[in-house]
């Protein structure tokens, strides 16, 4: 029987660059399963992270408000107001809910409205992380590989590739869709009449960049591009770049290295592709994919030496831009008076996901919950806010370092304003996705970088409520670049090492 309303299956992924997807023209890496998926559904191709780290975004998928109307824009992360939260709103509405892999949230144990929860936080939980972490308690108890999810000895944010020793069945992503597809099935099979909202979270391809065999075999150097930089590398980018490349010591990174690592990085996501697939099926299997939306996303990126920089913070498209794909089942389209069927060009926040799922479930939101949906442009209609995206990470002047931006997308173009400095950039993305070639103070283009700034101060206006840290009298503050003293050398050890 068809419940009622449909059921939920958000997967998303950790660090996933945008242009890691086949269907994004990319030539090399190989991901069938979610291609088809947007094919058949709608893909969102210029979709941002408004905040691109972890927690804000986490935070936004959850509560359906920008990051800087959540008061996170930073990396840091409160609780929940509890009844203001994705997973209340569709338990109200009579669904079951679970989550298998990562959250991110504080407390990392506090249930927040799911009634099944696996949790895995690659090490970060608890005084017994091997215990209280789901995962790394899954490998002592039922399998031989206890202890060895780093047993590669490479760090959760070490930028270096390194094969997993632990097998492909007991993998992170293989364990994290296993356990989603044990969610479906117990569903199927006592609650056939009651929607689901499953979340299925991969931690990967976060780095570490250990794909498990044979997926380390897959892509080798020479077959994935070279990274995006600038002439004259370092010495071309703006201070405060250079600075968080030399703190990192990525300028040392090599070319062939940088290739490895993200050879090892696409064998991670078509992994992850493997394990969706698994998940499709599972549906198919269980009679339940004509009743069931599947939204895909990732909160950020991963720069992946584009710029000499890895990792995340900044508004560059390899950090910034994510995959963002939703499945709608014909029944779905048909109540919800969708039209719209694979690639959508207009850019968008991924702050609209929880509006959204909750629109297009005709379930209804908090009234917190003030962010952008997508229901209008999945109709035919504009994008949200003309199909501008206005976004800032870190602007917090009493610690102003590297990473602290602010960004306005639109049409082909973008704008970065760097708060350190308080200078802006502007770059043709279309023409120039690399983003080598500034052109804010190039004859032609003054004007309109100078109008973006206009844009994004009143875009970000309606977001800040006042906070001074971002706006004074509706002006973005600037600041000098001054960086804690802990900028200043060297992080200890290769490439910027950090064990968790």
């Amino acid at each position: 029987m068809a419940a009622a309303r449909p059921n939920i299956l958000l997967i998303t992924t950790d660090q996933q660059r945008g242009d890691a997807l086949g269907i994004d023209g990319n030539p090399t890496l190989r991901t069938p399963v979610l291609d088809g998926l947007a094919r058949a559904g709608i893909w969102f191709r210029n979709a941002y992270s408004e905040a691109p780290v972890c927690v804000p975004m986490r935070s936004c998928w959850m509560t359906g408000r920008h990051p800087l109307a959540l008061g996170q824009n930073r990396w840091r992360g409160d609780p929940f107001t509890r009844g203001e939260i994705l997973p209340d709103a569709l338990s109200a509405a009579g669904y079951r809910t679970g989550v298998f892999g990562k959250r991110h949230f504080s407390p990392a144990r506090e249930p927040y409205g799911f009634d099944e929860m696996l949790i895995h936080e690659s090490g970060r939980m608890g005084a017994d992380r091997e215990m209280d972490d789901d995962y790394l308690a899954y490998l002592r108890r039922e399998t031989d590989w206890g202890g060895y999810s780093r047993g590669h000895g490479v760090g959760n944010n070490d930028v270096y590739a390194a094969a997993s020793l632990i097998p492909e069945p007991e993998h992170v992503s293989s364990w994290t869709a296993g356990e989603s597809v044990g969610f479906l099935e117990r569903h199927a099979r006592e609650r056939p009449d009651q929607p689901f909202f499953c979340w299925c979270s991969f931690n990967k391809p976060h780095s570490p960049y250990d794909p498990p065999h044979p997926y380390d075999t897959l892509y080798g150097p020479q077959d994935v591009p070279a990274p995006a930089v600038m002439p004259n590398g370092v010495d071309d980018e703006l201070p405060v770049n250079q600075r968080r490349i030399r703190h990192y010591t990525w300028q040392t990174i090599g070319e062939e290295q940088m290739r490895a690592s993200l050879a090892y990085y696409y064998g991670l996501i078509t992994h992850i592709d493997v394990c969706v697939g698994r998940l499709v099926q599972a549906l198919m299997r269980l009679g339940l994919r004509d009743d069931t939306i599947i939204a895909f996303t990732s909160d950020h990126g991963d720069m992946m030496g584009d710029h000499n920089q890895y990792f995340k913070t900044t508004f560059y498209e390899g950090s910034a831009r994510v995959p963002y794909v939703f499945y709608l089942p014909e029944r779905v389209r048909d109540e919800r008076e969708v039209s719209v069927t694979g690639r959508v060009a207009a850019p968008v926040g991924v702050s609209s996901l929880m509006p959204t799922l909750l629109d297009l479930a005709a379930v209804p939101k908090p009234a917190t919950a003030d962010g952008d949906t997508l229901l209008d442009a999945m109709r035919g209609g504009e994008a949200p806010n003309d199909g501008e995206v206005a976004a800032a990470y870190g602007l917090l002047p009493e610690q102003c370092g590297p990473g602290h931006s602010a960004m306005l997308r639109w049409d082909r173009y973008k704008y970065i304003y760097w708060q350190p400095g308080a200078c802006g950039q502007l770059f043709d993305v279309e023409a120039d996705p690399g983003e080598l070639n500034d052109l804010a103070d190039v004859d032609g283009y003054r004007e309109m970088a100078a109008e973006a700034h206009t844009r994004l101060e009143r875009r970000l206006g309606g977001y800040a409520y006042g906070r001074s840290e971002v706006l004074s009298d509706g002006t973005l503050v600037g600041a000098l670049f001054s960086p804690p003293d802990s900028w200043s050398a060297p992080v200890k050890g290769p490439w910027g090492r950090r064990p968790m």
